[in-house]
C-alpha cells in the first residue's frame, strides 16, 4: 500500500529548494533500494543550501524520466551532482531522457556531475551553463553520451562545443585557468 508522500511525490512536477542552509539530503532513502515517485519532475532548482555535498543518489538520478530543465547554484559544499547509492555496482547506465538544460552556478567545490563510473546519457540536452565552477574540469569519469550539438555559455559567454561533455568542461577549464594566468601576470 503506496502511503501519502509517494503518491505526491509521484505528482510533484516542480521543485524549488532555496536558502536551505542546513540540507543536507534532498532525497534521504532510509536505507530502502526501493524507491518510488518523482516520475512527473520536470523541473528541479536547488539554491543557496550550504551543507549539500551531492544533490542525489544514483537510484533517484533513474527516477527522473521526465527532468527537463536541472539548475544548480550558490551550494558552496556540493562535490558531485550525482553520487553512487550504497545498494549499487557502479558499472550501469544513467539516462535523463528529456533533460534539456543544465545550469551549474557558483559551484567552488564541484569537481565533476558525478564521479562514480556511470555512463551517463542526455540524447535531449540542447543547453549546458557553467559558470564560477573553477574545480570542475571533466563532466563524468566514464563516456557521456548527449546531443551532437549543445549550446554552452560559461561566466565569460558563449563557449566552443567540443563535440562531447568531457571535451568540452576540460576546454573551459582550460580558458579559465589560462584567463586567470594572464589577469595575475598583468597584475
Amino acid at each position: 500500500m503506496e502511503s501519502h508522500n509517494v503518491k505526491a511525490f509521484n505528482k510533484l512536477c516542480y521543485l524549488l529548494l532555496d536558502e536551505l542552509p542546513s540540507l543536507m539530503h534532498v532525497w534521504e532513502t532510509g536505507g530502502s533500494p526501493h524507491i518510488t515517485g518523482f516520475g512527473n519532475l520536470t523541473f528541479l532548482s536547488v539554491s543557496r543550501c550550504g551543507s549539500l555535498r551531492y544533490l542525489f543518489l544514483s537510484t533517484v538520478a533513474k527516477l527522473l524520466i521526465s527532468l527537463k530543465d536541472l539548475k544548480v547554484g550558490n551550494c558552496e559544499k556540493i562535490e558531485q551532482v550525482i553520487a553512487e547509492a550504497d545498494t549499487e555496482c557502479v558499472d550501469q547506465e544513467i539516462t535523463f531522457r528529456q533533460l534539456n538544460s543544465i545550469t551549474l552556478e557558483d559551484l567552488p567545490n564541484l569537481i565533476c556531475f558525478s564521479i562514480e563510473a556511470y555512463t551517463l546519457k542526455f540524447p535531449c540536452l540542447r543547453e549546458l551553463k557553467v559558470i564560477r565552477c573553477p574545480d570542475l574540469r571533466t563532466f563524468a569519469s566514464k563516456v557521456v553520451n548527449a546531443h551532437s550539438v549543445i549550446k554552452v555559455q560559461t561566466e565569460f559567454g558563449k563557449s566552443e562545443w567540443m563535440g562531447d561533455l568531457n571535451s568540452t568542461i576540460g576546454n573551459i577549464h582550460e580558458k579559465r585557468y589560462a584567463l586567470e594566468c594572464l589577469l595575475v601576470f598583468n597584475q
